[in-house]
């Protein structure tokens, strides 16, 4: 090997050797740059996965605040982040079904059910979203659905207790309470208080007794009255009938009535009378309506009429009626204004009472005011709750010792200054006491 030769080996190994350096510098920068990449792009992946879990929470913690519309807005946005997320999908169902849109919500959760057709939870979604839209035969459906998919050998009592509370309160709200009754009963130890509810009102008969003693404190001859009456509850209507009598005006008689509470819609009722005696000591005729209406869910009207006939006197009364009561909770208020004319009879009587319940709204105490025209009549306070008088109060109680026996008293004072058989004011104290069996 020559001189030159010598010095292109050499010239060559070197251009070899510092080739090779440069491909390794240049792939350690390329690895370099590649964990860079990843170490400045982690922040973001792990952002994209914390940044759904946060947005599901803060909709979720809207949707139990009751804003519905922003809790939806942002557990959408979660979910379709991240669609394998069946819980979140389920929430965002029962947040449109709180919000009042069932489509929507029906939507989603056949949405669900056609992924999982075994999901319990989805199937009693349905249920509630079609017991809040009062889609009674998508209820009955959804049921029969529900419980073709419970398996005997896994599934508790309170699975079918879920379904069937929802399927109950259905038929509950149609007033079905036979089938209700009926789809209870194999757990009626696990949701005990609807079936007490569902037994109480298919006791639909009550027999009451109620007797009342007017003491005229030496001022007249004392009187006796006493009511027999029996009460139908049906579907659509509740029916009284009754037998009064009485001992009162230096005669004693009877008189028969029957009242009728039919209801016209989920908001409306009427309050219709019809009564007749010999008019020894009640009017000859007495008839009457009211109607009743539901406004903004506390608040209910009342627009009514009553005439009374008494043939011995030609006497003929109209009462015009207009009241208000407020009901919310446990206690109630009600103002009615009556307006009275006809034969010797011309005024205004104004009454008022609270009224407290207990014992889920069965049993209650009474405190009532009143005042009136201080004109001559016969109206018979059987009929309505007000004499005209210049002045009545009175306290009075109805107590349910169980679901079946019903007491109750009552004590009034009132002051007249005119009546029918003498012009001397007079006052009286009344007491009043009664039993009722229901069944």
């Amino acid at each position: 090997m020559n001189v030159i030769e010598a010095c292109k080996k050499s010239t060559q190994t070197k251009e070899n050797n510092k080739a090779k350096h440069v491909f390794r510098a240049s792939f350690a920068l390329r690895v370099l740059r590649i964990k860079l990449f990843f170490l400045l792009l982690s922040p973001v992946i792990l952002r994209a996965q914390i940044e759904p879990d946060s947005l599901f929470k803060q909709g979720k913690a809207l949707a139990y605040a009751g804003k519905f519309d922003s809790a939806i807005v942002l557990i959408k946005t979660a979910y379709e982040e991240m669609p394998h997320k069946t819980d979140w999908h389920m929430m965002l169902t029962r947040v449109y079904a709180w919000d009042k849109n069932y489509p929507e919500a029906e939507r989603h959760a056949q949405s669900i059910l056609t992924e999982n057709p075994l999901n319990r939870e989805v199937l009693l979604v349905l249920s509630d979203i079609y017991l809040w839209s009062q889609n009674w035969s998508a209820l009955d459906s959804n049921t029969q659905k529900a419980f073709a998919t419970f398996d005997p050998n896994v599934d508790t009592a309170l699975d079918s207790a879920d379904v069937i509370q929802r399927y109950a309160s259905g038929l509950i709200e149609q007033k079905r309470y036979e089938a209700a009754r009926d789809a209870l009963n194999p757990v009626k130890n696990e949701l005990p208080k609807l079936w007490e509810w569902v037994k109480l009102r298919l006791m639909t008969n009550t027999v009451s007794l109620t007797y009342s003693y007017f003491d005229f404190q030496n001022q007249n001859t004392d009187w006796h009255t006493a009511t027999l009456e029996y009460t139908k509850t049906l579907r659509g209507m509740t029916v009284i009938g009754s037998l009064n009598y009485a001992n009162r005006f230096g005669s004693a008689g009877n008189q028969y009535m029957l009242q009728a509470y039919p209801i016209l819609g989920k908001k409306m009722y009427a309050w219709l009378i019809a009564g007749f005696s010999d008019g020894k000591a009640f009017p000859n005729g007495a008839y009457g309506l009211s109607l009743f209406r539901s406004v903004k869910k506390y608040w209910e009207p009342e627009l009514g009429i009553r005439i009374f006939t008494v043939e011995k006197n030609a006497e003929k009364s109209m009462v015009l009626r207009g009241g208000l009561s407020y009901h919310r909770g446990q206690n109630r208020f009600n103002y009615l204004a009556s307006r009275i004319t006809g034969t010797a009879t011309d005024g205004w009587a104004h009454n008022s009472y609270y009224r407290r319940y207990w014992k889920d709204e069965q049993s209650y105490v009474q405190l009532s005011v009143g005042t009136g025209a201080n004109a001559p009549s016969a109206i018979s306070p059987q009929f309505d709750n007000f004499l005209i008088n210049s002045f009545t109060t009175s306290l009075s109680t109805v107590y349910w010792f169980n679901n079946h026996w019903r007491g109750s008293a009552g004590i009034s004072w009132e002051q007249s200054q005119k009546t029918l058989i003498t012009e001397t004011p007079r006052s009286r104290l009344i007491y009043s006491i009664g039993l009722a069996y229901r069944f």
